[in-house]
């Protein structure tokens, strides 16, 4: 018995940290007079997994899809004496609620609307206040160190401060909104992804993992427990489709500049190398999926490259 009430609690808690980070999509569904249409068919697919999921409209014609994965949907609205009306795309973004009304017209069920959604620019439905940074853009920038944390300074009210600790940032913290840089919480896919004491991300992930992050500020609610402010890291998954990526990211002296007083021949020698795999793609199609990466970085500074670094450093300490 004792068995069967700890495995409820661990698919219970299971269930609601994979609430945390997601989307939800609501609208309504009306004809052209603007009446409800009360059991109307509306099905929802996930155009890169194909995976779908449905709802029935209620007496007043509202929908509800919660705890959505972010990605690109499709929409199709169904009801008798209706033509089928269909939105191709709806992008649903980390933590975002996004509202899709559909107008059927009389007509066969065979006659097929397409719709071209709009996304509202403000979130009605929330007071929290935050950004989110794309794959488009993670993917696409230059990163030093290929770090996406870097990116968290696109957002407004954000910097990135020295703080010269061992952490996954590197001596790097993050401030957002005025906040302390302790005050920052980080979650990954719905779970908590900070480090005990330091409030540091536990790892530093590949950005061929990310699918996207979302950096928020204030006005949150009770669901995010500690944290002035936060970091929500979606991590990507596998498709119906086979790909995989084999790479090796290179510094050293051989591709760097030189100073004006200082030829490139004489600058202090530093080599780093990041390689990496991944490799993604379906075990039974439209059911189960799976995604690897794996990474490693190496660095090399001769003695006179650290005096240099901790030169640079000394100097941008404040006096008093």
């Amino acid at each position: 018995m004792s068995m069967r009430v700890a495995t409820l609690v661990l698919l219970a808690a299971i269930a609601l940290f994979g609430q945390y980070g997601t989307g939800t999509l609501i609208g309504t569904v009306t004809d052209l007079s603007g009446a409800a249409v009360p059991g109307a068919s509306i099905t929802l697919t996930n155009v890169k997994t194909n995976a779908k999921r449905a709802f029935v409209a209620d007496d007043e014609g509202s929908y509800q899809f919660p705890a959505l994965p972010s990605g690109v949907y499709r929409l199709t609205a169904q009801a008798p004496a209706f033509k089928t009306s269909t939105i191709p795309e709806l992008i649903l973004q980390v933590n975002s609620q996004v509202r899709a009304d559909v107008v059927l017209e009389v007509g066969a069920v065979q006659q097929e609307i397409q719709v071209t959604a709009v996304a509202p620019q403000l979130q009605a439905g929330t007071a929290m206040v935050g950004t989110v940074i794309s794959s488009k853009t993670i993917l696409e920038l230059p990163l030093n160190r290929r770090s996406f944390f870097d990116l968290v300074a696109l957002s407004p009210a954000t910097v990135k401060t020295l703080t010269g600790g061992a952490h996954v940032n590197e001596g790097r913290s993050i401030e957002i909104g005025g906040g302390r840089t302790s005050s920052t919480n980080y979650m990954l896919d719905g779970v908590d992804f900070s480090a005990v004491n330091v409030n540091d991300a536990v790892i530093a992930l590949s950005l061929d993992v990310v699918e996207e992050f979302k950096v928020r500020m204030n006005f949150m609610d009770a669901s995010y427990g500690h944290g002035a402010a936060g970091i929500e890291m979606i991590s990507k998954t596998g498709s119906n489709s086979l790909h995989g990526v084999l790479y090796e990211f290179v510094r050293n002296r051989e591709f760097q500049a030189g100073q004006f007083f200082r030829p490139a021949a004489g600058a202090p020698r530093f080599t780093y190398n990041q390689f990496g795999t991944g490799i993604g793609g379906p075990i039974r199609k439209d059911r189960t999926r799976l995604l690897q990466n794996s990474g490693v970085r190496t660095s090399i500074l001769t003695a006179e490259g650290r005096r240099l670094a901790a030169e640079r450093t000394l100097s941008r300490m404040p006096s008093r």
